[in-house]
Formats: structure tokens, C-alpha cells, sequence
């Protein structure tokens, strides 16, 4: 019979135990900070245990083989120096590209990089501006003319990739509001033939607008690439000037339903402090159409354009408390929105005058930000950041323009129309502060001020107020 001696015995089970362990921990990435202060508490970086535990296995199951009957343990070649397990700076080697060591960037919502606060945004999207004249009878003194601001698709169309977003890909849904103060301008003046023949008409009316984004993302192949979906809406583009035009001849109805978006995101590069992604956002034609009455004439503009956004996004987190945003975006409309009329009142009068094209534009976006509070202990609001944001945007093309003149059958001096970017070659500054609040760790309730940094033409809104709320899973 084979005798088994006790230190045989009991070497093996102290290999097994500690293989046992080790499976424990690994499969618990998130390990409490021992003998750190308050500052420091954290866990260990995601990616040190992907690396070290990998080396701590091959150590552990050799030792259990070699603790067989017959075999001797091998001391290591060198002491093994004291583990650390405050949270591993920047300055080490990158990941490697492949799926394990992006997921393990979001491995766990405490990790530095995961917990890297969204950018919060900015844009607006002033489609054109339709000026029109038009005839309200044979006399002589009775017309109108009217200069109106025409934002396309219900008054959300415009990709802002940037927009409650940051380069790391995340499994995640969200709900934006945006409201721009007066964001839209309609102008109208003329001689109105009723009630009284030849009364003067003047009437101007800037409006606010109110937006709302539902959204989602998924992440793919471990977490180095993802979709995105955004759906927005509008509080409605609809109105005319009320007690002062009585008559309705000058109206505007923008409907409601933006553009859908579709957003594809791929890092190219990722460390435990910086990710660098890039992407493809594409904007569909499903936004409502904007029809404009001017006098006898109804002018219609058709939501029916592509837009790509290729775009670079950078993210980074320089330490416990400071982290930052960039997002580089191209907006390439592809094709026209067909410009059509109408005649009011069941004229036989109607045709297509032309095809709108929107103009090429560059986003640049820089967040900065930092923590200001964080407990990730506490049972409701574990964490409090502060936000600021620079947003330039310019046309980097001349405007379309779709102008000319027809006869009516009202009035045989005809209407004519002009519909343009009055601003042609713009250039937009933006400034965005907020604040952004995270609760259990999982959820974010962000909210901010825009304000432009330019006057005159060059600003798009007078303020903007945005919130967002962000679900990750």
C-alpha cells in the first residue's frame, strides 16, 4: 500500500484552496481598497487584473502540479513585491486591441475611464430662411411680404454626436430636453385689404423652442464598438401672429417629429486614462415637413435629405478628480429638400420650385471637467461633477439659394420667393456649464446653460437650458 506523507497532504490542499481563491477573485473584478484613505478608496484597476491574476494562475496551478507526490515546489525566481490596491495611474502600458481588455474598461462603474461624466452639448440647427412676397388682390397697395426662420424636420434636425456622449462605448438610455429662447424669427408687413381697405399690416414674433431626444446605446464585441439611436421631438413648430394678422396670412406649421439618427461608434485606442474612438453618425430624411402660408400662396419644404457625420472623439481621466471630452464632427447633407407651392383658397396652381441643399459643417467641441464630490458608499448621490464646454461650429460652404418669381391667378404681378441662409459663412461660439449629479452609481441627472459667445447674426438662440437623464446598464 502507497503512503501518502501529512506535509504532501497539506501542501496540496493549501494549492487548491488557493486556486479556489484566486477563481474568486477574478471572477470579482471590483476589490475593495484596503488601508487607503478616504480620497484614494477605490478599486483595483480592471485592466492590472486582467494582466497580473493571469501570471498569479500559471504561478498557483504550477504549484499545485508540482506539489503531486514525487514533485517539489519551485520558489519564484524573485520576491513578488507588496500588491497595490489603489487604483493604477496612467502612464502604463495601452491595452491591447482585443475584446477582453475593452470590456474590462467597463468592467466596473468605479473604474476611472467608466466613470468619465458625458459631454453635455449645445447645438441648434437653423435650416433657412424663406423671404416671400405675395399678392392679397388686383389693387395696387395690397400685398404682404414676410422673412421667416425656417429650422427643417419639426425643428430638430441636426446631428450633434458630441451631445450626451463621450469616445468610450456604453451600454446605456437616456432622455434630453432642450429648450432655446428665442430661437426662431418671423417678420411680416404689408397693406391688408381687410377689415378696413388698406389698413397697414406689421407684425414680428420670435419664438422659443422646446426639444426632446429619446436615445439608446449598445455596445458590441466586448465593449470596443457600439449603436447608438436617437429619436427626437419637438414642443411643436407651428404658429401664426394671432390678434395681429386676424386674417392668418402669414402662418408656419413645422410639425413635431425630427430626424431619426443612427450612430456607430469603434475605439481605436484605450489605456486605464484615455480613449480614442471614432465613427459614422447618419441622420434620415423622417422629420415632418415645414409649410409656410404666405397670402394665397403655400410653400412647402420637404425633409428629405441624408446627412453623414463622420467624427474623432477623445476621452480622458488625468486622475481621481479631473477628466475631459473632445469631439471632432463633419455634418455632409446628401441631396436636397424638394421647395414646392401651392395655391390657397383651391387654386389650381401648384409646382416645385426648386431643391434646397444644406450646407457641409464642422463641429469642434472641448469638455472639461471636475469631480467636485464623491462617495461611491452612499446609498442615493455618489458622485457630484462640474462642467464647462466650448462649442464652435462653422459653414464650410456657401449657401444654397432657390429664388424667383411666378404669376398667380389672384394677382398677375405674381409672388416671389427666396429661400437661403441668410447668414451664408457663419461661425457659431458656444459656452455650456453644468452640473452633473450621479446616483447609485448607475444613473446621471445632468443640467446646464448655453450661451452664446457671439452677437448679432451670428447667434442662433438668445440662451439654451438642457437636461438629461442617463440610464447605464
Amino acid at each position: 500500500m502507497r503512503t501518502i506523507s501529512t506535509a504532501n497532504s497539506l501542501g496540496r490542499m493549501k494549492s487548491i484552496f488557493a486556486a479556489l481563491l484566486l477563481c474568486a477573485t477574478m471572477s470579482s473584478v471590483p476589490i475593495q481598497a484596503q488601508g487607503t484613505d478616504a480620497a484614494n478608496a477605490g478599486v483595483v484597476s480592471p485592466t492590472r487584473l486582467a494582466v497580473d491574476d493571469e501570471d498569479e494562475a500559471a504561478y498557483v496551478m504550477a504549484q499545485a502540479a508540482q506539489s503531486q507526490p514525487g514533485g517539489a515546489a519551485q520558489p519564484r525566481s524573485t520576491p513578488e513585491a507588496p500588491r497595490s490596491t489603489a487604483p493604477r495611474r496612467s502612464g502604463g502600458s495601452p491595452f491591447t486591441a482585443t475584446p477582453n481588455s475593452f470590456a474590462a474598461l467597463n468592467a466596473s462603474p468605479r473604474s476611472r475611464l467608466a466613470s468619465t461624466p458625458d459631454m453635455f452639448g449645445d447645438f441648434f440647427a437653423r435650416g433657412g430662411t424663406l423671404g416671400a412676397t405675395d399678392r392679397l388682390g388686383t389693387a395696387a397697395p395690397f400685398g404682404i411680404t414676410s422673412l421667416a426662420d425656417i429650422p427643417l424636420a419639426g425643428g430638430v434636425r441636426g446631428l450633434k454626436i458630441g451631445e450626451n456622449n463621450r469616445a468610450l462605448p456604453t451600454d446605456r438610455a437616456y432622455l434630453n430636453y432642450n429648450h432655446y429662447h428665442n430661437a426662431v424669427r418671423v417678420r411680416a408687413s404689408g397693406v391688408n385689404p381687410t377689415p378696413l381697405p388698406g389698413a397697414p399690416f406689421a407684425a414680428s414674433r420670435d419664438l422659443s423652442l422646446d426639444h426632446f431626444t429619446l436615445g439608446g446605446e449598445k455596445t458590441f464585441w466586448c465593449g470596443a464598438t457600439s449603436l447608438e439611436l436617437r429619436m427626437p421631438f419637438s414642443g411643436g413648430y407651428d404658429f401664426d401672429f394671432g390678434s395681429g394678422d386676424p386674417n392668418g396670412i402669414v402662418t408656419v406649421d413645422g410639425g413635431s417629429v425630427g430626424n431619426l439618427s443612427v450612430i456607430a461608434k469603434a475605439l481605436l485606442y484605450a489605456d486605464d486614462q484615455t480613449a480614442i474612438a471614432a465613427g459614422l453618425g447618419i441622420e434620415t430624411p423622417t422629420g415632418a415637413d415645414t409649410n409656410v402660408r404666405v397670402a394665397f400662396t403655400n410653400y412647402r419644404i420637404e425633409s428629405e435629405a441624408f446627412h453623414l457625420s463622420p467624427y474623432l472623439a477623445v476621452q480622458n481621466a488625468y486622475d481621481d478628480i479631473l477628466f475631459s471630452n473632445a469631439f471632432l464632427q463633419v455634418d455632409l447633407p446628401l441631396g436636397g429638400n424638394t421647395f414646392s407651392f401651392t395655391s390657397a383658397g383651391g387654386l389650381p396652381d401648384a409646382g416645385t420650385l426648386g431643391v434646397y441643399d444644406e450646407q457641409a459643417l464642422l463641429h469642434l467641441d472641448l469638455s472639461l471637467g471636475a469631480w467636485l464630490h464623491r462617495d461611491p458608499c452612499a446609498s442615493f448621490v455618489t458622485g457630484v461633477a462640474s462642467v464647462i464646454e466650448v462649442h464652435y461650429i462653422t459653414a464650410l460652404e456657401d449657401t444654397d439659394v432657390v429664388a424667383g418669381g411666378r404669376a398667380t391667378p389672384i394677382a398677375p404681378p405674381g409672388a416671389t420667393f427666396d429661400l437661403r441662409n441668410r447668414l451664408n459663412r457663419f461661425d457659431v461660439v458656444h459656452l455650456t456649464t453644468g452640473l452633473h449629479t450621479e446616483i447609485a452609481e448607475d444613473t446621471a441627472l445632468r443640467v446646464g446653460v448655453v450661451l452664446p459667445l457671439r452677437s448679432g447674426e451670428s447667434r442662433f438662440f438668445d440662451a439654451e437650458v438642457l437636461a438629461q437623464l442617463t440610464r447605464r446598464f
